[in-house]
């Protein structure tokens, strides 16, 4: 017999050595259960990533539909066409003039007539668009299906999600990143938007703006309204954002500043863009907290905490006009007036962008500041607030 078995037989004939083994056998059976829960854990949230069931939107920074899907659309085609037409030929007092036989002289001329055509054209998607170039993402997990590129929609990519029982098709990509075959997680980047294809029919577009064609398809591959099936990325944003940046490498800093700073999100009036894109979980929230930790709560924030690091660029989330006089406790701070009545608070900057000053006129998107820990902070962080007539109003409603 080994020697660490006569230990353990030597310990287990008293009774402090069967309550030390015991207690041994406790300590490595929690650790298993620990063991796989972590395990159990890290496979649902993988779960999560590779399948889903739920539909998020095709880009990180834009939730406007340009072109909804509409089954019964009409184009109105307007086109020119010369027309030959024939009038009499007048004398210097305005009389038609004759010929030798008493009969009216014609002559023939051409117009130019416009023509109005209207053709059925069934939109069967959604359209986005967004600056080419931008980073197209996978809705949701699952299996490539399909890539290939034909005349009409360009360059196409379809996953088929198992758990959402759906198809995605994303269309008129000027590149793709993936292949037939492959297994994608939710927010994986795809491709870059383009204009490949026919992807503005009888419409000119700016040079530099892309669309994205976004279809939905059933399992018996019916085409669907993608609008009322897809979610704004909201706590999950971290992950198209994080996957986007590891594709983009060195391109990322530029890319993520001209995608959100330069107009490709457009406020529609209700849902907020978030401020630090990128950074989506919250250290402190709206309401009353227990900082010392004794179970009673009676601390009330006004807003909430958005944790970064230093330096990291915070963007307006809504449009208005800038104010930089706040209390004390907020350090360096951009109050922005959206109405008259609500104003938005970006609290504890490092610094303010330049050209960010009293009285100056911001869109939603604009670079106004970098993440901070000036005022009374603890750490660096955005403290974003919402003041209605006054009052501090829980904040994450507003972004939709």
């Amino acid at each position: 017999m080994s020697h660490p078995a006569l230990l353990v037989l030597k310990a287990a004939s008293s009774k402090q050595g069967r309550k030390v083994i015991g207690a041994v056998l406790v300590f490595l059976m929690g650790l298993l259960i620990l063991f796989c829960i972590a395990m159990t854990a890290l496979i649902s949230s993988f779960a999560v990533l590779c399948r889903g069931n739920e539909l998020y939107y095709p880009l990180i920074n834009s939730n406007r539909i340009v072109e909804p899907y509409d089954p019964d659309r009409i184009i109105r085609h307007e086109y020119e066409v010369e027309i030959e037409k024939e009038r009499p030929v007048l004398d210097e007092n305005g009389v038609p003039k004759l010929d030798e036989n008493g009969e009216i002289i014609m002559e023939t001329y051409t117009e130019t007539e416009t023509r109005v055509e209207e053709i059925e054209s069934p939109h069967m998607g959604a359209d986005f668009e967004a600056r080419a170039g931008s980073y197209v993402v996978a809705s949701c997990g699952g299996t490539v299906t399909e890539v290939y590129s034909t005349e009409t929609d360009g360059n196409v990519i379809t996953i088929f999600h198992p758990e959402a029982h759906y198809s995605t098709r994303y269309m008129h990509l000027s590149s793709t990143l993936v292949a037939v075959g492959d297994e994608i997680v939710m927010g994986q980047p795809l491709g870059k938007v383009g204009t490949t294809g026919e992807c503005t029919p009888y419409r000119e577009t700016e040079e530099d703006v892309g669309r994205v064609h976004f279809e939905v398809l059933t399992e018996d591959n019916e085409q669907i309204d993608p609008a009322p099936l897809l979610h704004r990325w909201g706590a999950y944003l971290d992950i198209p954002t994080m996957l986007v940046q590891e594709v983009a490498g060195s391109e990322w800093a530029d890319w993520m500043v001209s995608e959100i700073a330069d107009g490709d999100i457009v406020w529609n009036g209700e849902a907020y863009m978030w401020p630090v894109p990128g950074h989506t979980a919250l250290s402190s929230d709206f309401g009353y907290r227990d900082l010392d930790h004794d179970g009673v709560l009676e601390n009330f924030h006004s807003g909430i905490d958005i944790p970064a690091a230093a330096g990291t660029p915070i963007y307006a989330a809504a449009p208005g006009i800038v104010s930089t006089k706040a209390h004390w406790s907020y350090g360096i701070c951009v109050k922005i007036s959206v109405d008259g009545q609500t104003v938005n608070v970006y609290g504890h900057m490092s610094a303010r962008a330049e050209g960010i000053t009293d009285g100056v006129m911001v869109q939603a998107g604009d670079l106004i500041g970098y993440v901070g820990s000036t005022g009374n902070s603890s750490g660096n962080h955005l403290h974003f607030e919402v003041d209605v007539s006054g009052q501090a109003t829980d904040p994450k409603p507003f972004f939709g």
